[in-house]
């Protein structure tokens, strides 16, 4: 249920520290560095890519402490900075009539391939008109700094198009900037062609509609782009980030689906998984074995490779765990949904991360009479804790002894989870 995030080694942190007039602690924990709060100084995180001509070669996260009054971080600052780390590659400048620019970065060096390719730079997607010493950094800012030809003749910085999504095609565009006789720029979007893409395991190229077909569904895979010159080799157009992803829905899902949204939370937090097939079957009912091993992975289990069963590790737990004797398991019956909310329940208690005291007052809900009394505890924890809402906005329903389908059970475990 965490989502990790890249952050800058300690080494660099502490050069960042050093490079301040004064001495401040930032201290790191967890592998994430902490801000340290105070009135005489402001911190700037700053979000660092480096793509070089087939590949990344850094992305990072930098914080710097600017004592208040002193001079703003700058690009050739941050370059500077970066220099002093040891996962970042080295940084070369070069005085020029217009102020510094990079000659190189790492053994890259401008005009590798023809007279006029070379190092550039974007901050949060906009390609500056002042150089590296006079652009101005803030909090939250992303710096990419990319190889191209040195005026960017023919790059592409891709946008990318996702509303064929479910009907299985991603489309890549950019905007291209012309000048008539007269010097006056008109902008004009046009398609990304013959650009290799790669989503997970799977390459396409780009029609010249700047469209692929997907041939890959059902969860979060990563997404790449990449196209160059195939007479110098240099870049025409700008990487996405390492870990730049998209979800790929499945293919018996409905875009706008009340559970689109719920199905693609449990998918990205690890609880559920779709089939082999790229389906997730969001109307089938929710068997014993389906439910224990979702339990199994709120519990931060790891799925058993090469099993006698799938859910075999799951149900190993459970057994261990006192969810459930191993005589009562029957893989394949069907779960009610206050059986659901009642191993649910128990589960939260086993993992003890979260208060199950709380308690919701069910005597005016319609079907009250028809929760099980061995259940009725965990219901009313369930309704209390926002797990469950009833099955009707007027009136509280809870139909405790009704089947509840796999995409129900994403939807209650994002109720769950999200809830103030």
């Amino acid at each position: 249920m965490k989502t990790a995030k890249r952050i800058l080694t300690w080494a660099l942190a502490v050069a960042l520290v050093l490079s301040l007039t004064g001495v401040f602690a930032l201290a790191v924990e967890d592998d994430e560095p902490v801000k340290e709060t105070r009135d005489d100084v402001t911190a700037i995180t700053v979000s660092v890519r480096i793509e070089g001509q087939t590949e990344n070669l850094f992305y990072n996260t930098a914080v710097r402490l600017v004592p208040v009054g002193e001079e703003p971080l700058t690009v050739l600052d941050l370059a500077t900075i970066l220099n002093e780390s040891e996962t970042a590659p080295d940084f070369t400048f070069k005085d020029s009539g217009y102020g510094p620019y990079i000659t190189a970065i790492g053994d890259l060096e401008e005009g590798t391939n023809a007279e006029w390719d070379g190092w550039q730079f974007r901050v949060n997607g906009i390609s500056p008109v002042v150089g590296i010493s006079a652009y101005e950094l803030a909090d939250g800012d992303s710096v990419v700094f990319y190889y191209s030809d040195e005026f960017g003749m023919g790059f592409a910085f891709p946008e990318i198009d996702l509303t064929n999504i479910y009907n299985g095609n991603i489309s890549f565009t950019t905007t291209v900037t012309t000048y008539d006789d007269e010097g006056t720029p008109s902008t004009a979007v046009v398609p990304v062609a013959d650009a290799v893409v790669t989503i997970g395991d799977d390459t396409r190229t780009t029609d010249e509609n700047g469209t692929i077909a997907l041939n890959v569904f059902g969860g979060f895979r990563t997404l790449q782009i990449e196209k160059t010159d195939a007479e110098t080799g240099i870049p025409l157009v700008l990487r996405l980030a390492p870990d730049y992803e998209i979800f790929v829905p499945f293919t018996d899902t409905e875009e706008g689906a009340w559970y689109d949204e719920a199905i693609q939370y449990n998918v990205k937090s690890g609880l559920f998984k779709g089939n082999q097939d790229g389906t997730f079957n969001p109307d089938g009912n929710m068997t014993l074995a389906e439910l224990t091993q979702v339990l199994y992975r709120v519990a931060d289990g790891v799925d058993v490779v090469g099993a006698e069963f799938w859910y075999t590790g799951a149900l190993n737990w459970a057994v261990e765990s006192g969810l459930f004797p191993e005589e009562s398991f029957k893989p394949d019956v069907v779960v009610q949904r206050q059986q659901f909310i009642f191993l649910f329940n128990k589960t939260i208690e086993i993992v003890g991360e979260r208060d199950i005291e709380a308690r919701a007052d069910l005597t005016e809900a319609t079907d009250y009479d028809d929760i099980s009394g061995s259940y009725l505890e965990a219901v009313e924890w369930a309704v209390a804790s926002g797990l469950i809402n009833g099955t009707s906005e007027e009136t509280l329903t809870i139909n405790p002894k009704g089947t509840i389908t796999r995409a129900e059970v994403c939807k209650m475990l994002q109720n769950y989870y999200t809830a103030v």
